[in-house]
């Protein structure tokens, strides 16, 4: 029976490996997009499976590579702020962008609450997972 090798270096060679196919994909994808939007328009490159997929494939990026930030620059001897200011924060931006949508040419009152609705609760999502890391990491090194 062979033995599985526990190689560090191999880990992250391969851990580059992976990273370089997901950027030539990403690319891939965007390509694709840009000449669907030359090529169709701009309506069909936005209404294409492949915008869903990238912008979701960019949404999971962006969450991972949060969590790094996170340990790498923020103070872990600090204890997070109250939470109530993450939902205050989360509410403005989501008033501005409802007004936005609202005062915009082509907005209306219904459109201002669905982007401003949208807007919160997204950005409370991301507000709220980032507190979540740094609480759990200041709790960790409390300990």
């Amino acid at each position: 029976m062979i033995k599985k090798m526990q190689d560090e270096r191999l880990k992250l060679r391969n851990l580059k490996h992976i990273s370089m196919v997901f950027f030539i994909q990403t690319v891939g994808i965007l390509a694709i997009i840009i000449y669907d939007g030359v090529t169709k328009g701009i309506d069909a490159a936005l209404s294409s499976p492949v915008w869903f997929v990238f912008c979701i494939s960019m949404v999971v990026l962006s969450l991972l590579n949060l969590s790094i930030s996170i340990d790498t620059y923020e103070n872990i001897m600090r204890r997070p702020g109250p939470y109530y200011r993450i939902v205050l924060l989360a509410v403005c931006i989501g008033l501005l962008f409802g007004l936005a949508g609202k005062f915009l040419p082509g907005g209306s009152i219904s459109g201002g609450l669905i982007v401003g609705s949208v807007g919160f609760i997204c950005f409370l999502a991301v507000f709220s997972y980032g507190y979540y890391l740094k609480k759990k990491r200041y709790d960790e090194h409390k300990e």
